[in-house]
């Protein structure tokens, strides 16, 4: 048995109640072992302000079959609330599962097979803040409140929930507005639709009052969402989005094309500057005009296999940079058309393909460079390594 259990028990065994500052000073007969040993848990200063209890009889007195006097006070972190409107009144615990609580005033656990008359539309109510959270721009709980936002600004819906809330939403009404916004067809379409009409609902009304307007209008509120959402179906088919894919298909596939298309001058100048080049270099077995030429020709086949192979490094970078924009437009597709998405599935795996068989022409070409710079310095030494040796010599 938990805290709160036990908190539960001994408010509804208590007797010879009476009013004290605000608190309740009681006579509870210790009914067991367990519950003498809770209560003497509040003999503890710090646990004493967390159950909000305190044993007014002396410790030696709290024994099994004995009347103890205490004092029940609100508790420091124990969900024991004394009664509905102090409760909602915690707006932020509104904004989570609720979780186990005890209302003294009703004699309301939340562990019973049901709520009091006056709780009935709590879970009701709880459900409708729930999508409200999930359309909200931003849920502040420290501020218990909901950020809305569009063009225009902020719209702040603090949660100020009070007992009449309760009964200005229903059953029926929370069903059917939860049952639009839960709803996984286009359900982001959904949401934003929900905090437009909500933003224009509330933007003219005094802050304190806005959450009382959207549950007392609930039923106009999810109208006016429906209404939104039925111009966007409207505005829905399979064959646009069939066409904005092959549009972006084909403007994808050429964005891929230029890649190499853009560079291809450079690449045809691959076989002269680094093989051709090595037919123009001469036998010289002294130092003279011969070898410099040599020289000179294998230094401009080196300057161009480097910016070459630069060259390549900045396309392949471009084709990473698609590769994300099409992962995004791929993972943006399935988020908010997801029961089409997996028609198109084929048009993004071929873009896909395209982008990792042009990084390996790029790789290929960047391997062509390597091996024609291998064979001109092949070329060259087979030609000069007379005086390169020679001058090695010199220098060693």
């Amino acid at each position: 048995m938990n805290d709160l259990a036990h908190i539960v028990e001994i408010y509804r065994a208590i007797r010879d109640t009476k009013q004290v500052d605000g608190t309740t000073e009681a006579y509870l007969d210790v009914s067991g072992e367990s519950m003498r040993l809770f209560l003497l848990q509040a003999e503890d200063e710090d646990r004493s302000e967390e159950l909000g209890l305190a044993i007014l009889s002396a410790p030696e007195d709290v024994q099994i079959g004995a009347a103890v006097n205490i004092r029940l006070f609100p508790p420091r972190s124990t969900p024991v609330y004394r009664n509905l409107e102090v409760f909602l009144g915690n707006g932020a615990r509104l904004l989570s599962p609720i979780g186990e609580f005890y209302i003294v005033d009703l004699d309301w656990f939340s562990e019973d097979p049901g709520p009091p008359a006056e709780g009935e539309n709590l879970k009701p109510l709880h459900s409708v803040l729930q999508q409200l959270c999930d359309s909200a721009t931003l849920v502040d709980k420290d501020k218990t409140r909901l950020l809305f936002a569009d063009s225009a600004g902020l719209v702040d819906l603090p949660i100020n929930i009070s007992p009449t809330d309760l009964n200005a939403i229903t059953p029926e009404s929370s069903d059917a507005f939860v049952e639009f916004c839960a709803d996984s067809l286009h359900r982001k379409h959904r949401l934003e639709a929900v905090a437009k009409v909500v933003i224009r609902q509330t933007r003219g009304i005094s802050a304190n009052n806005r959450i009382h307007h959207v549950f007392r209008n609930l039923d106009v509120i999810l109208s006016d969402a429906k209404s939104q959402h039925a111009v966007f179906l409207s505005a829905f088919s399979y064959e646009k989005v069939r066409d904005e894919v092959e549009a972006l298909k084909v403007e994808y596939t050429s964005r891929i094309h230029k890649v190499l298309s853009s560079i291809q001058g450079q690449l045809l100048g691959i076989p002269a500057a680094t093989v051709v080049v090595a037919t123009q270099m001469k036998k010289a077995d002294v130092m003279g005009a011969v070898f410099i030429t040599n020289a000179a020709v294998l230094l401009g086949a080196f300057i161009f296999g480097i910016f070459l192979i630069l060259l390549l490094v900045n396309q392949g970078h471009t084709l990473e940079v698609i590769k994300t924009e099409v992962a995004r437009q791929k993972g943006q597709l399935k988020s908010e058309l997801l029961e089409v998405a997996d028609g198109f599935e084929a048009a993004f795996l071929m873009l896909e393909r395209r982008i990792n068989h042009q990084r390996l022409i790029l790789w290929i070409v960047g391997v062509v460079v390597g091996v024609g710079l291998l064979l001109s310095c092949i070329a060259f030494w087979m030609l000069n390594s007379t005086i390169v040796k020679s001058m090695l010599d010199s220098v060693c």
